[in-house]
């Protein structure tokens, strides 16, 4: 198989930062933080580089998912930016917006 190319280093935030950005993205999108947060921990234990397959970031996103949902946002479709934890955030947080829960089967709080 071909190698797999090693993503673009993303700037590292803390746990209080990243907490943060649940906050305020929840906000702008009528979101509950605490919903966020709890899928951020569940997805990848509040780590921006957690990688599982073709996942990666605080969302676990694959590119295609990413890549459709960053388009409707009218926001650069970079795979990299999976792991950049404020990107992320914007993004989980839009999608929940938009009540597409099933990507989270396990994480999405019941």
């Amino acid at each position: 198989p071909p190698p797999t190319p090693t993503p673009k280093p993303q700037p590292q935030f803390t746990p209080a930062e990243i907490s943060g950005f649940t906050d305020k993205y929840g906000i702008l999108y009528g979101v509950d933080a605490n919903v966020v947060r709890h899928v951020v921990l569940c997805e990848s234990g509040l780590h921006p580089n957690a990688k599982n397959g073709p996942y990666a970031g605080l969302f676990q996103f694959d590119i295609r998912t990413w890549q459709t949902y960053r388009t409707k946002m009218g926001l650069p479709t970079d795979p990299d930016l999976r792991y950049h934890a404020e990107e992320a955030v914007k993004t989980g947080t839009y999608v929940l917006s938009l009540q597409k829960y099933g990507l989270w089967p396990n994480c999405y709080p019941r």
